[in-house]
């Protein structure tokens, strides 16, 4: 299988007023209900030796609104020895916990253990590590993407936003909706879904509330799940077929796809077929790449027959 590539067009806020508590901890161990009060500050370590390695990766340091309002400074530390501190929204009730499990960190009010418990509130909208890594810092997005999940009914249409939120798009397959919660209206949202710091159960007719997530796909796992192997074994190969690929460009030197391309062109003025932002190789080569990049372990749906 050939094809066409081608191209097309395709905050720091200030910090919340409320007491701030200090922890400091490093990236291994697992630190269970290490707590930080609303009042006052507190420090904990845990047991493993900071990290002497020079040529350790340099700190990096995220500014990160959580769901209840909370902003915690978190300092990727290098040599895995890193830093949470965190600011209280006002009206915040109880403390804070940070709790470690493997290479992440969780930073955990207590106004959301009932609703983590119960199943209610994704865990991952406090794995401050897995939101940095996201890019769902402060600084690079102004708003926390959300799936909320309604109870199934006859009604056909799902209850409003809650307050502080907006919608993005209904999720008919789920009687769900994906929103996105403002981080400078985060306490308002808070306060619209969880009535008192005890609640284990939504407000808002919702039955519980996800992360929207980034996902990464790996060939390896996808090609197999449409069981594209099935289908070469039954002949169907894609032998002889050309594909034309509208996208970002290619990267004509990418292993995968290399001498495998029939022409190009761009249909953006003044801009090379060159894939400058990656996502045109990314979907040549799931379409047909060869897996010569990763010894044959990510081959495309229809890869060169060999």
């Amino acid at each position: 299988m050939t094809f066409t590539p081608s191209t097309a067009s395709g905050r720091v806020r200030p910090a919340r007023a409320g007491r701030r508590a200090l922890l400091i901890a490093t990236s291994v161990a697992l630190v269970s209900g290490a707590l930080l009060p609303a009042t006052g500050s507190a420090s904990a370590a845990t047991g493993r030796t900071p990290s002497t390695d020079r040529h350790a990766a340099p700190a990096q340091s995220y500014d990160i609104t959580l769901l209840t309002g909370d902003v915690v400074h978190y300092t990727d530390g290098a040599g895995k020895q890193d830093t949470v501190t965190v600011d209280r929204p006002d009206g915040a009730a109880g403390g804070v916990h940070v709790q470690q499990a493997g290479d992440d960190i969780y930073v955990l009010p207590d106004e959301a253990a009932g609703l983590i418990a119960a199943g209610k509130l994704d865990r991952r909208l406090f794995d401050v590590t897995a939101l940095a890594k996201m890019g769902y810092d402060d600084k690079k997005t102004g708003g926390i993407p959300l799936i909320a999940t309604y109870p199934a009914s006859k009604a056909r249409s799902l209850p409003a936003a809650p307050r502080g939120s907006k919608a993005v798009r209904r999720l008919e397959s789920i009687h769900g909706a994906a929103l996105k919660a403002q981080k400078d209206t985060t306490r308002t949202f808070w306060n619209d879904i969880a009535a008192t710091s005890q609640a284990r159960a939504l407000d808002n007719g919702i039955s519980k509330l996800w992360l929207d997530g980034r996902a990464e796909a790996a060939l390896k796992d996808s090609v197999p799940q449409i069981n594209a192997p099935q289908a070469w074994a039954a002949g169907y190969d894609g032998k002889g077929s050309k594909v034309a690929v509208l996208d970002t460009g290619i990267d004509a030197t990418h292993p995968d796809v290399k001498d495998r391309i029939l022409e190009s062109r761009s249909f953006v003025p003044g801009q090379e077929v060159d894939d400058k932002n990656g996502h045109g190789t990314h979907v040549a080569s799931t379409i047909a790449g060869s897996g010569a990049a990763s010894d044959g372990l990510n081959k495309g749906v229809a890869p060169p027959r060999t």
